[in-house]
């Protein structure tokens, strides 16, 4: 057989397999085809069962999956495309509503409908739903939370007389949380187990009751309570607050100490009668402190129990820590406004309300300063940083940088509830520095028992350029002082109202102005000009550590 023979052999046999090959490609081709052409779409909208309101920020998501969520928008669209015909399962969530999924057939070629409605939950929370004292709890919070977006009034009210709320009427704003302060007196309750209702009511809804059980055992002791498990100071805070209750039928007898040399107490000792308490301070000194994180342990020990409490802080070089601040003893709080209004660099006393804002400029001293225009200017306290918990000593002291052309009230401490009943203002205008005590109501500031101070004491300070003022108040010897830039101007004796013994009494500070709308007499009211590096201590500087604060801060 010739060559050529033996190629014409196979030549059918070859072209039947290239033949079978490409009807196999095209086949596959049609298939593919075929797949996408029959895909299908799903799309439908998330609304309020009750209103039929779109849900905005609703998510969805399909067959329960995360991948491929969808958050909607305020039209509660959404939509799934290019979806293989079958049953899918669509859900939907908020965190105002109850979940809910639906399940939805798509075809081939179609877009499907799949509408999903939600249930609101309740517009209010409230928690514990019930609460047991037992024999030794004094009070616990109870959280009203508004889950809304309108405000909502609860009255609370109890059914006992032995039980207490601190608040009988509260108005939640929308989206928030409140607590209130719900209390036992156990001296006005027999041995036994009692049993008491507190009823939360809301305007247009049902009433809400919270079941109270208490006990008091036949027992006559001390019982001690304190509140806190553990105390962090951070690399800021220098002092806090505990206090120690004592909650049983006798005398309570205690002593605080502490294991480490940078924590000390204000008081270490003490006797509490039966249902008393009494307030202590915690102090953090860091000053001799490497950087690190350290830890101790308050131990209160008494006849009615003891308490261990946990503490701890830090330090970091470069921090802005108070140790790392010039003449920090005794600093209760200090603004320097770079961090904005209402920050203390302690965090002891942040500002509760403030209409001054921030500003800048080449002259300020070291980045942001408050501005205070003046007629409604000022800045409140959340607190009173010259509160001194010794009932005797009635001393501190006040630093801060100025800048004004007019002058005006610098502090104010409203010494009752009504602004211009018995209110200390401390201020200059361009010839005087004044401090004065209202003590009636039809009074302005600067009438009665008031102290003026050298006849050109305002007048250094109205030149628009940056001074350093500083009121120093020393009331073991009722001497008031005032420094500017470093050097006293002057030194005069108070001896009618000194300063902190109405300040002691106060529950807020004002900086700025006079806290009252009377306005006869604007040098004396509401300051109009800048101030910076605000300092309140609750103890008198001397003038070396006046003139250290000045040269460090100038």
């Amino acid at each position: 057989m010739n060559t050529r023979q033996t190629y014409l052999q196979y030549i059918p046999g070859f072209l039947f397999v290239l033949i079978l090959c490409n009807l196999l490609l095209l086949n596959s081709c049609n298939e593919e085809g075929s797949e996408a052409d029959f895909q299908g779409a799903l799309s439908g909208r998330v609304v309020d069962i009750e209103n039929g309101e779109p849900v905005e920020d609703a998510i969805v998501s399909l067959n329960g999956q995360e991948r491929g969520s969808q958050t909607v928008e305020s039209d509660g669209l959404y939509s799934f495309d290019n979806l293989i015909p079958g049953t899918y399962t669509i859900q939907a969530s908020h965190p105002l509503y109850e979940t809910n999924s639906v399940r939805i057939t798509v075809r081939s070629q179609e877009s499907s409908d799949g509408d999903v409605t939600l249930k609101p939950l309740g517009q209010i929370a409230i928690s514990p739903s019930v609460f047991d004292f037992g024999d030794l709890t004094p009070s616990f919070d109870l959280s009203l939370k508004n889950l809304g977006s309108d405000a909502i009034e609860f009255k609370i009210e109890s059914t006992q007389g032995w039980l207490s709320a601190d608040k009988t009427s509260v108005l939640v704003p929308g989206k928030n949380e409140v607590f209130v302060k719900i209390a036992v007196n156990r001296n006005l309750l027999d041995f036994g187990q009692h049993t008491a209702v507190v009823l939360v009511n809301i305007p247009d809804k049902d009433s809400k009751t919270i079941p109270i059980s208490v006990s008091k055992n036949n027992v006559n002791k001390a019982v001690l309570f304190v509140e806190e498990e553990f105390i962090d100071f951070s690399s800021k805070l220098r002092f806090k607050d505990i206090v120690i209750e004592n909650i049983g039928d006798n005398s309570l007898d205690w002593e605080l100490t502490t294991d480490q040399d940078w924590l000390s107490v204000s008081k270490v000792t003490g006797l509490l009668n039966a249902d008393s308490n009494e307030e202590i301070e915690i102090f953090c000194d860091r000053s001799q402190l490497d950087d690190g994180v350290y830890e101790g342990t308050l131990l209160l020990t008494s006849n009615g129990g003891n308490k261990s409490i946990g503490v701890k802080t830090e330090v970091i070089s470069g921090s802005g820590s108070p140790d790392e601040i010039v003449v920090s003893v005794g600093l209760r709080t200090y603004y320097t406004f770079n961090s904005g209004v209402g920050v203390d660099e302690l965090n002891n006393f942040p500002v509760l309300e403030a209409n001054a804002y921030l500003s800048t400029d080449s002259s300020s001293l070291d980045g942001y300063y408050l501005n205070f225009e003046g007629n409604g200017s000022y800045m409140e306290l959340d607190g009173n940083p010259l509160f001194n918990q010794n009932p005797g000593v009635v001393h501190g002291a006040i630093s801060l940088w100025l800048r004004t052309n007019v002058g005006g009230a610098l502090v104010a401490v409203p010494y009752q509830s009504t602004p211009l009943f018995n209110e200390f203002v401390a201020g200059f205008n361009n010839t005087t520095f004044i401090h004065s005590v209202s003590n009636s109501s039809d009074r302005a500031c600067c009438v009665s028992d008031y102290g003026i101070y050298p006849a050109n004491a305002g007048s250094l300070l109205v030149d628009f350029e940056w001074h350093h003022v500083v009121l120093v108040y020393k009331g073991d010897t009722e001497e008031t002082f005032i420094y500017v830039d470093g050097v006293e101007i002057s030194r005069s004796f108070y001896e009618f109202y000194p300063f902190l013994s109405r300040a002691m009494d106060a529950n807020t500070l004002i900086i700025g102005s006079d806290y009252s709308e009377i306005d006869t007499n604007p040098g004396i009211f509401d300051f109009e000009g800048h101030m910076d590096n605000i300092r309140i201590y609750n103890r008198p500087l001397s003038a070396s550590e006046v003139k250290e604060i000045f040269e460090a801060e100038k």
